[in-house]
């Protein structure tokens, strides 16, 4: 049997609290959908890092002691706990800072195959990816906002971020998926997400 950890990695601003029990539905959704594809046969373990403005301090939830948990319910408890905070004036808020957090999370994690879910109302500009380095993660989803919803602004695409194989490897094959924000709002976005998700978790684990 092997381990799965799976962080989720949420913007807790005071802009995007408005979004978050759509978020805790969707990781809901997700954990329900696991024990049912993925606990039979794996370890599915889930974690939550919340960011805010790019002055303010990245924080990783724990369950107890530890940092991840196999557990709805704690996490469900923990997940009501998040602290809401202002974000960046600029409207800009730590996307790249709450992934590099939770990767390096991921990193130290004991776990066979690690996957990031990032979820905010905001947006990257167009940057380089050096600061990011190497994401300890073999499955990076974003729900951003789309272009269309913010406007005139030069988004980051998230192309050619670093990602590693399950063998600790930079492999360029693999790249974030960008997906809307919105498709965690209805019931059938979500869950054709969701099934995509586990879709691609079952392909990694079997490769």
């Amino acid at each position: 049997m092997g381990t799965i950890m799976i962080d989720f990695v949420i913007d807790a601003t005071e802009s995007a609290s408005g979004n978050l029990p759509a978020v805790n539905l969707f990781c809901d959704d997700l954990i329900v959908k696991g024990y049912r594809k993925l606990s039979p046969f794996h370890d599915v373990r889930y974690g939550i890092t919340a960011f805010y403005g790019k002055e303010d301090a990245i924080k990783s939830y724990r369950f107890k002691e530890n940092l991840f948990t196999g557990d709805r319910y704690r996490f469900n408890r923990t997940f009501d706990t998040i602290e809401i905070c202002a974000g960046s004036a600029d409207g800009k808020d730590h996307i790249l800072g709450g992934m590099m957090h939770s990767s390096r999370k991921l990193k130290e994690a004991d776990g066979d195959l690690k996957v990031m879910l990032v979820f905010s109302d905001s947006y990257m500009e167009r940057v380089n990816f050096e600061k990011i380095g190497v994401l300890s993660a073999q499955s990076v989803y974003l729900y951003l906002s789309d272009q269309e919803e913010l406007g005139e602004v030069r988004m980051n695409l998230f192309w050619g971020i670093p990602m590693v194989n399950k063998k600790h490897k930079v492999d360029h094959r693999l790249m974030p998926h960008r997906c809307s924000l919105a498709d965690i709002f209805d019931s059938k976005g979500r869950e054709t997400q969701i099934d995509r998700i586990m879709k691609d978790i079952l392909e990694l684990v079997e490769q």
